[in-house]
């Protein structure tokens, strides 16, 4: 089998560095008969250097598809949890925020009907003095001030229904601000495993 082409190139490299030279000129002597057969290896070698060489290239290829493959597998599996992660988590902020309008609603409701019942009940209660004591003017003016008292309570209740509904819209707000955020922490986390 022939030698290894660095070793036979190394051999001529040799005999080159170590050829005479002729006096008073500037040419090399060398032994044709060697030279002739580090040639010949040479020749013999090159066969076997392009078949080293194609089989390295092919080893390359072989390696890059699998990598590919693999890169491809990596970020279809990333897309994939990616989906899934945004989904659930739009999925949470929309059940959040359908609890938070819910909760509102009601509680809006409920100090509204609060408020109606207030305004009944001192509707009811200044009709009634003001019948007791009809020829009075006191009766009028105590009557008068229950209903501004009850009016003012009654604002009072439903301002107070109003703002914690609004705190806890804001709430569920930071809520959804926070999932998109996480949202987009764990995406960027998955284009930097890329």
């Amino acid at each position: 089998m022939a030698n290894d082409i660095h070793d036979i190139l190394d051999e001529l490299q040799g005999m080159i560095e170590t050829a005479r030279k002729l006096p008073l000129m500037n040419t090399y002597t060398m032994d044709r008969e060697a030279l002739l057969r580090v040639i010949q290896q040479v020749r013999d070698a090159l066969p076997e250097a392009i078949q080293d060489a194609h089989r390295i290239k092919t080893q390359e290829e072989k390696i890059l598809q699998d990598a590919r493959r693999q890169a491809d597998n990596t970020l279809a599996e990333a897309e994939a949890k990616s989906r899934k992660l945004r989904m659930e988590s739009e999925q949470r902020a929309a059940l959040l925020q359908t609890n938070a309008e819910q909760h509102a609603n009601e509680t809006v409701e409920n100090a509204q009907e609060k408020a109606d019942e207030i305004l009944v009940s001192a509707d009811r209660e200044a009709d009634a003095r003001v019948a007791q004591s009809a020829i009075t003017m006191r009766a009028e003016q105590a009557a008068d001030a229950l209903r501004i008292k009850s009016a003012e309570e009654a604002e009072h209740v439903k301002n107070a229904a109003y703002d914690d509904a609004a705190d806890l819209l804001k709430r569920v707000e930071e809520v959804v601000i926070q999932i998109a955020n996480e949202l987009y922490a764990a995406r960027k986390d998955l284009e930097s495993e890329r």
